[in-house]
């Protein structure tokens, strides 16, 4: 493990440790779909993921670590809480789940990293100041200077965080974005296709019209070359006049 990726686990600790109240228990009646949750049921076992569905007796819950859709019903649920969640331009719920894997630590590592030495410089400063009005040795790493460094971390990288998240939030809905775009160029381009099939089929059945004019044509100019006195001699039959 490299020295960036010890800052990073470090990092991440500080700011579980400053965000550990993130999740909001809220009661089944105030469930409004959909809505990211964590649930923990009666056998203890927690399920985290989106309900997408409820009535007064059951919902139904998409679980987030293999995507499967389960339906729960009312007393088997123990506890509720709410994870605070994001939406897109059309209100489309974000999941943590998406959330994490747009996301990387560049703010996290440079905010505490920057944080750290900061507030590291801060503690020291005034460490220096206490010393020397108490007459003691000053030392470099004490109590003050190690105790502004850990805390500075963790404030700054609570502040990368949140920033990494936005990022990530941000990338997320440009995919979609992308996304909606992309099948509506699609959906374009089989309509236009459509359109273009349409307009063959036409051609063709005006052709075949065509053609089965000509022969109707064809085969009546046909029958009267076969017949040239056929009309003639009827009408010749129908002047004569009877023999008394």
């Amino acid at each position: 493990m490299n020295y960036k990726q010890q800052w990073i686990i470090v990092c991440s600790l500080l700011v579980s440790l400053l965000s550990c109240a993130k999740r909001i228990p809220i009661s089944y009646p105030e469930l409004k779909p959909p809505i990211e949750v964590r649930l923990t049921l009666t056998a203890q076992k927690t399920l985290t993921g989106v309900i997408l569905k409820k009535d007064n007796d059951q919902l139904v819950f998409k679980n987030e670590i293999d995507g499967k859709t389960l339906v729960l019903k009312r007393n088997q649920i123990v506890k509720i809480e709410k994870i605070p969640t994001e939406v897109d331009e059309g209100g489309n719920l974000i999941t943590q789940k998406e959330i994490k894997a747009h996301k990387n630590h560049k703010n996290l590592l440079l905010f505490s990293i920057g944080g750290t030495g900061l507030s590291f410089g801060v503690g020291l400063f005034i460490s220096s100041l206490i010393y020397r009005s108490t007459n003691k040795d000053f030392e470099v790493i004490n109590p003050i200077s190690i105790g502004s460094a850990v805390v500075g971390a963790g404030l700054f990288a609570w502040q990368g965080e949140k920033r990494d998240k936005l990022s990530a939030v941000e990338r997320v809905k440009e995919e979609r974005k992308q996304q909606a775009q992309q099948q509506l160029e699609a959906e374009r381009k089989k309509k236009e296709q459509l359109k273009q099939q349409l307009e063959r089929l036409r051609k063709a059945k005006e052709e075949v019209e065509k053609e089965k004019a000509r022969l109707q044509k064809e085969l009546k100019k046909k029958k009267k070359q076969q017949n040239p006195y056929s009309w003639g001699r009827k009408f010749y039959w129908f002047q004569m006049p009877a023999v008394v």
